[in-house]
């Protein structure tokens, strides 16, 4: 009888190595769910990035001559150094470099 109370009770050892896999195995649940989370808030950026994007420009081509307008165009000027960025803003450089939209005094 006492043997049969031993055999029902893992050994300390056999419980320990139990928990340890245990712990693996959530360890690499909660490293897959933190990718997941990483994931996701990156495609909200991106598509917060777009929407903000999509109204910037379509406020500019709507409202060319807008003291607005002139602000953004100016702080695309200043922000985008790489000529290959400058040509996806047609609105930026004029036939002699120069901003197209123009400024009222």
């Amino acid at each position: 009888m006492l043997q049969s109370r031993r055999m029902a009770h893992p050994k300390v050892g056999d419980e320990l190595d139990a928990l340890l896999k245990r712990r693996e195995k959530l360890e690499a649940k909660i490293k897959e769910a933190q990718a997941r989370q990483k994931e996701q808030e990156r495609i909200e950026e991106e598509k917060r990035r777009t929407i903000a994007g999509t109204i910037f420009l379509t406020f500019l081509e709507s409202n060319p001559d807008s003291d607005l307008s002139r602000q953004l165009v100016e702080l695309l000027n200043q922000q985008l150094t790489k000529s290959a960025d400058r040509e996806l803003f047609p609105a930026l450089s004029g036939a002699n470099g120069s901003p197209k939209v123009s400024k009222s005094d």
